[in-house]
């Protein structure tokens, strides 16, 4: 009998700080509930064909980067291949106090949604300033 269940969908978590990409991911290990892993400047070559190879089997449900990471089109074009369902940006008050000077690829996310084909976006912080 063959399943028609859909395939686990692909959340991508925009973070950050590489040491809290891979601290979330450890979390998740740990809980054991779902394959997550981080897509940032520390992989070898190796690690990132991996990681890549795991969004094409559909087995990695969560992956954790930082919105420069978006600037590689391959990187690009393999998470869109993921057709990821949920967007999410932890910090997000990093959109509009860093996004300006210190990194303005999160000034460019709304282009990258766009890009993935518009899957939910969820934007979660604890340290907004009122403005924000």
């Amino acid at each position: 009998m063959v399943s028609t269940a859909p395939a686990q969908p692909t959340l991508d978590v925009i973070s950050p700080l590489i040491a809290l990409q891979q601290d979330q991911v450890e979390s998740i290990a740990d809980q054991h509930t779902v394959n997550a892993a981080v897509l940032n400047s520390t992989l070898t070559k190796k690690e990132r064909s991996r990681v890549f190879e795991s969004l094409k089997d559909e087995s990695l449900e969560f992956i954790f980067l930082a919105p420069e990471q978006f600037n590689n089109l391959d990187t690009l074009e393999k998470i869109k291949a993921s057709a990821p369902s949920l967007f999410v940006v932890d910090e997000a008050h990093c959109v509009s106090e860093w996004g300006h000077d210190f990194r303005p690829a999160y000034l460019q996310l709304n282009s990258v949604i766009e890009a993935l084909g518009h899957p939910v976006v969820l934007a979660l912080t604890v340290t907004a300033s009122p403005l924000v």
